[in-house]
């Protein structure tokens, strides 16, 4: 990795303007949410707390296995309740570790208190610090999605 991938910090690559939900979001409204921001990944608050993430995946399951419209499921039904997060002053390399340890393409953000401040995606990693043109940690971010693409089929987030 290019020394200046490494003092790359998340805070310089993470999306600032998050959308969130609540554990008690109905998931109808929670995939209109992610249909008009154009994403499909929404951390789960609880106060100023990240209770948990919800991904566009996670909603189809959750109907598919309960059978009900999505106005009668909350958010907290379907989310994933120990979500992957990283601090927002951590380097780019570690985003890269704790995705391929914990099997996940984004990550919620978090500032020194605790609160939600941003998400990461491998894609946002994949568009960091650019050295002639191409990502200079492009084996790393290869290297991640490659380990990524090898997780079970059976996991859900």
């Amino acid at each position: 990795m290019d020394c200046s991938a490494r003092r790359m910090r998340i805070h310089d690559l993470m999306i600032r303007d998050v959308a969130s939900c609540t554990p008690d979001t109905p998931l109808d409204e929670a995939v209109a949410l992610m249909w008009s921001r154009g994403c499909g990944f929404l951390p789960v608050v609880a106060g100023a707390d990240v209770v948990g993430v919800i991904t566009a995946r996670d909603v189809a399951v959750c109907a598919w296995r309960q059978g009900v419209g999505l106005g009668q499921l909350r958010a907290a039904q379907a989310m994933s309740d120990k979500p992957a997060w990283i601090a927002e002053e951590a380097s780019v390399e570690g985003a890269e570790e704790l995705m391929r340890a914990r099997q996940v393409r984004r990550l919620a953000v978090l500032n020194s208190e605790g609160q939600l401040v941003g998400v990461v995606s491998l894609g946002d990693l994949a568009r960091g610090p650019r050295v002639g043109g191409r990502s200079s940690h492009r084996d790393d971010v290869v290297a991640t999605l490659a380990s990524l693409a090898r997780r079970s089929s059976t996991k859900v987030n």
